[in-house]
């Protein structure tokens, strides 16, 4: 329990309350106001937040142009703390740069955002991208595991440059017989590799499902 009579007591100047620690009563304050957001706002963390619909494009100052892959949205960040006789919730801008809704590709043909190729591979590897295509499975409750909000969410860890789907491989990890990845007895914290490269379109085939991306917005 969290008394929050203290922080109204500090507040009011009661000599009794001049060294009280109010921290956590604030905090639990900043949780109540943080649930009752709703699906308008995306929360960032404890005390800030986006408000989805206040976006605006984001110009390039060199062209005058509108970014393909950027726009502005706007944001607060929020603290609850005593002031003089009252409790004060105080609000602040958070503007701030986020991707717009666009496919994986479209982002990596912007070469007026980001010049490079090799910067937006940068910029883009370690990002969350949303699966939009729905995926199938024999078994229903897979399938609906498969296409629920938090399994669309994937991370990228590597990009092609040249080439098509078939020309690409990786390395699966070595299972043990609990179908756990088996990790290196040499240093105890990487895992064995498989060293037989697998193709993506065989691995494909094999699987229940083919997939799109595109960035996500948060």
């Amino acid at each position: 329990m969290i008394d929050a009579d203290i922080l109204t007591r500090y507040a009011a100047a009661d000599p009794s309350y001049e060294h009280t620690n109010f921290e956590d009563v604030a905090q639990c304050l900043n949780i109540v106001i943080s649930k009752s957001f709703d699906h308008r706002v995306h929360k960032l963390s404890s005390n800030k937040f986006f408000v989805k619909h206040a976006r605006v494009p984001l110009v390039h100052t060199r062209t005058g142009h509108s970014s393909n892959s950027l726009e502005m949205c706007r944001g607060y960040y929020y603290s609850v703390k005593p002031g003089m006789g009252n409790i004060i919730l105080n609000f602040n801008l958070a503007t701030s740069a986020v991707f717009r809704p666009i496919l994986v590709s479209e982002f990596m043909d912007d070469p007026e955002t980001f010049s490079t190729y090799e910067r937006r591979k940068q910029i883009l590897n370690g990002k969350s991208v949303y699966i939009h295509l729905s995926r199938s499975d024999k078994d229903p409750k897979k399938q609906a595991k498969l296409n629920s909000e938090d399994s669309r969410y994937w991370k990228v860890y590597e990009l092609q440059q040249r080439g098509t789907i078939g020309d690409l491989k990786f390395y699966k990890k070595l299972l043990d017989a609990n179908g756990q990845p088996q990790i290196d007895p040499a240093d105890g914290r990487s895992y064995l590799m498989d060293p037989n490269p697998t193709w993506v379109v065989d691995h494909l085939r094999q699987g229940k499902w083919s997939k799109s991306s595109i960035i996500s917005v948060n």
